[in-house]
């Protein structure tokens, strides 16, 4: 499988996966005449293939090794590195520049693919593989990822830079660390003895005494059983080969053809899901790190990936996919708002959020008891996907309710009547008087969009031209404006809004029926769809619905508000960008996260002091100040802001480093909010109520308000704690942090993959700038830009044009 097609950024710069199979046994030879990567790889592939079902992997035995074996042993290592060299993966020079090999193409090593069953943590390997892929394309970097049947070798291979990066659940231990970097932990594990059927799980070391311990060559667990055979007496380690995967071990265990191995605890739980009768015992020190390794002088990778990896870390847990019913939404206390970023459905102003869907889901939300989590996919063609898939509760997107959709969703009652107006150039509009006018023309809309399914109805001689999906509405208006297409088509409330601050384009007519907007669930929420229902029965026509309807499309000078409060918030997320990107950059902090926690904090008000004293916009004590060394005045925004992210970044290094970035980031918060001594007592008491004391979110916030309670106080070592107030912080600052994200186009699960790439921007991706609104380290690149450079290349021009629009210059105000 020489090449394959897998998904790009969600710019629509795409990249292509580069699949190497290398195999332990062949490699070219000297007389063999010279053929393409892609045939090398395919040989490849098929002699692995052919091994592997065989398992006559050479050089490794099970046992004590002979003399011959060993020389194979170092001959299957010889050849490994002569198919990477001929592959085109050599050897790194030391110190040669990051640029040489870190960028633009990153060179993955990761293992063969377990079975589809059996997810290791959280994601497979192919859902890590598939993710790092994601992460590094945002970043500009071209991933090539190559796939090592030998687990031992991927660390072997980081290290003596013949790939940059290992993507697997690799444990960090000492050997390891002196040998590549680590990134920020993953997940944290702790290693257990596990025995099968036949025998007793032990407990202490003394029962390991004459035990027989397989482990995978090469494996942390092959350094854990070497210390315990050191210490155990009798106790026989027998080493398998590196091509044979944990969970294959766990079931030779379970079967009795192995007496006992050791696994991490995630991986024995979840093969015991399937081999229940695998007896795990006992717990080997300390828990460790689990993390990706990078080559070790590749620092400015390391640095952008941890970077990623964090924020990735943070959103997973908001974005983690459960389809939930009315009573389990109001039972976790959120709704979750598929939606869009735009003038009428969301966005942000001033750090604040707006936008008529917005304000209408806010409203339902707090009837039902509940708060609003924004969740804004990468593209418009993602929104029912994520839906039926859980990750979201409800539509809430101008969404005009067609058959189409009403045969996989089900729609509440609607609130507003639109027509599909044709948008075209102002000097243009007199020749378009009906649809017969559009034969020959350029119609841009989403293929995802109703506006397709309007204009497929008509059969239109018309060009139809699938616009990208990260694109809206108001996007492709300022490409038509530009003279990139010849015409759009947009609801009459959007176009409303439109034509209220700009002259360049005009509505021609209506095309087709009026359509009806709604809210859309999944089938099967009965009880929300009802609960929908009641509220606008309740609500349309109301007062506040009126009013909330006037505030965005009222009078023209309320709809060019909206507009540039639209623009303004696509600008400027917060009114001090600059400084706390400066802040986030020396503090190894998202500045986007110390964004959201000033606006719990203090609203971004740099006055504000709070009745004990804090001061400023990340609301800092004066004495917690000096003892960081913070000199100048707190209610001074750079100042404040620098204290606070300085304080923040010591509470997170002050948890251990083998915890997961996103538990050691929530409990710093949670710290900052109450204290970190509360926020170990509340730690100790999850431990001690059986709940996992190393994740915030379904772990220590679950009994985190019982520290309130005189009987869990009186046993607390930091005493009586309003810890409920931690709750509520972490989470406000949790679902402001990914509001922020969605407006700055960087919100995105780990598992959520992009479009198919093509060869010509594959090999363009590491020079083109990555199409992000704002923090990104390449050069930015407007949605309308890019709707004015799609591929046909007229295009320098086009771009301009796109500059010099309105819109442009009202942001610009």
């Amino acid at each position: 499988m020489p090449t394959r097609p897998v998904t790009g950024n969600r710019s629509g710069k795409f990249v292509t996966r580069t699949c190497w199979i290398v195999s332990l046994m062949r490699w070219p030879s000297a007389s063999e005449p010279k053929t393409s990567s892609a045939a090398r790889t395919h040989a490849a592939s098929a002699v692995c293939r052919r091994d592997m079902m065989s398992s006559s992997i050479p050089g490794f035995a099970p046992a004590a090794y002979s003399t011959p074996v060993i020389a194979r042993r170092a001959f299957a290592v010889v050849a490994t590195g002569l198919v990477l060299a001929g592959s085109g993966c050599t050897r790194a020079p030391q110190g040669a520049a990051d640029a040489a090999h870190a960028g633009p193409v990153v060179r993955i090593v990761t293992p063969e693919l377990e079975p589809p069953r059996l997810a290791r943590g959280r994601h497979t390997v192919a859902e890590e593989t598939t993710r790092a892929e994601s992460l590094l394309a945002d970043l500009g970097y071209v991933p090539e990822v190559r796939l090592v049947p030998d687990r031992a070798r991927l660390v072997e291979l980081v290290a003596t830079g013949q790939a940059d990066l290992a993507v697997a659940r690799l444990s960090v231990t000492p050997r390891r660390a002196a040998q590549v970097r680590f990134t920020v932990a993953l997940d944290r594990v702790r290693e257990q003895v596990v025995v099968g059927p036949e025998r007793d799980a032990p407990r202490t070391l003394d029962e390991l005494a004459g035990m027989r311990l397989a482990v995978r060559l090469g494996s942390s667990y092959a350094e854990t059983a070497d210390a315990l055979a050191e210490r155990v007496p009798g106790l026989r380690v027998d080493l398998l080969p590196g091509t044979r995967s944990t969970e294959s071990i766990l079931e030779d265990v379970a079967d009795g053809v192995l007496e006992a191995t050791i696994a991490d605890d995630a991986i024995v739980e979840a093969v015991r899901a399937w081999r229940p009768e695998l007896r795990p015992g006992l717990v080997l020190g300390e828990p460790r790190a689990i993390a990706w390794a990078v080559r070790p002088d590749a620092e400015e990778l390391a640095r952008r990936l941890d970077a990623a990896l964090t924020r990735s870390e943070l959103v997973d847990d908001l974005l983690a996919p459960e389809a939930r019913d009315l009573s389990a939404i109001r039972a976790r206390g959120v709704l979750r708002v598929l939606t869009r970023n735009n003038a009428v459905t969301y966005f942000l102003h001033r750090g604040h959020p707006m936008g008529f869907e917005y304000e209408l889901a806010r409203r339902f939300a707090r009837s039902i008891g509940c708060r609003v989590r924004v969740v804004v996919p990468p593209r418009a063609e993602d929104l029912v996907p994520w839906l039926l898939e859980g990750r979201g509760d409800l539509i809430a997107a101008s969404f005009s309710v067609t058959e189409e959709r009403a045969r996989t969703l089900r729609f509440g009652p609607p609130y507003l009547e639109v027509h599909e107006m044709l948008v075209v150039r102002a000097d243009e509009r007199p020749r378009y008087v009906d649809i017969g006018d559009l034969a020959g023309r350029t119609v841009a809309v989403r293929r995802s969009s109703a506006y397709r399914d309007t204009l497929e109805r008509l059969a239109t001689e018309a060009r139809i031209v699938d616009a990208p999906e990260d694109l809206e509405t108001a996007d492709l208006i300022d490409a038509v404006a530009a003279g990139r297409w010849d015409a759009t088509l947009a609801d009459s409330h959007i176009l409303a809004l439109e034509l209220s601050w700009r002259d360049d384009v005009a509505a021609a007519f209506p095309v087709g029926p009026p359509r009806k907007i709604a809210w859309a669930m999944r089938p099967s929420d009965g009880e929300l769809a009802a609960a929908v229902d009641r509220f606008f029965a309740r609500e349309r026509g109301g007062r506040e619905y009126n009013w909330i309807h006037r505030k965005y499309f009222g009078s023209p000078a309320r709809r060019a508000r909206t507009v540039r409060r639209e623009r303004e918030g696509r600008a400027q997320l917060t009114p001090w960008d600059d400084l706390f990107r400066r802040a986030g950059e020396r503090w190894r902090i998202d500045w986007r996260l110390l964004a959201a926690q000033a606006w719990v904090e203090s609203r971004f008000d740099p006055d504000r002091r709070s009745f004990a004293g804090a001061r400023g916009v990340m609301q800092v004590m004066p004495r917690t100040a000096r003892e960081l060394g913070v000199t100048g005045d707190l209610h001074d925004p750079a100042v404040g802001i620098d204290a606070g992210a300085r304080y923040l970044r010591w509470l997170i290094d002050s948890f251990e480093t083998t915890l997961p970035v996103d538990a050691r980031i929530r409990f710093a918060l949670a710290s900052y909010n109450v204290g970190r001594g509360h926020v170990l007592d509340a730690r100790r008491l999850a431990r001690r109520l059986g709940h996992d004391p190393d994740r915030w979110f379904g772990g220590v916030e679950t009994v985190a308000p019982l520290l309130a309670r005189r009987e869990y106080a009186a046993r607390a070592a930091h005493g009586y704690c309003r810890c409920r107030s931690a709750v509520r912080y972490v989470r406000e600052i949790s679902d402001r942090y990914l509001g922020y994200l969605a407006a700055d186009g960087a919100a995105r699960p780990s598992s959520q993959s992009s479009t198919a790439p093509s060869e010509r921007t594959r090999r363009s991706a590491g020079t083109e700038a990555s199409s992000r609104p704002r923090g990104s380290n390449a050069a930015t690149t407007s949605p309308a830009s890019r709707a004015a450079r799609q591929p046909g290349g007229e295009s320098s021009t086009a771009s301009t044009r796109v500059g010099g629009t309105p819109r442009a210059r009202l942001a610009r105000r």
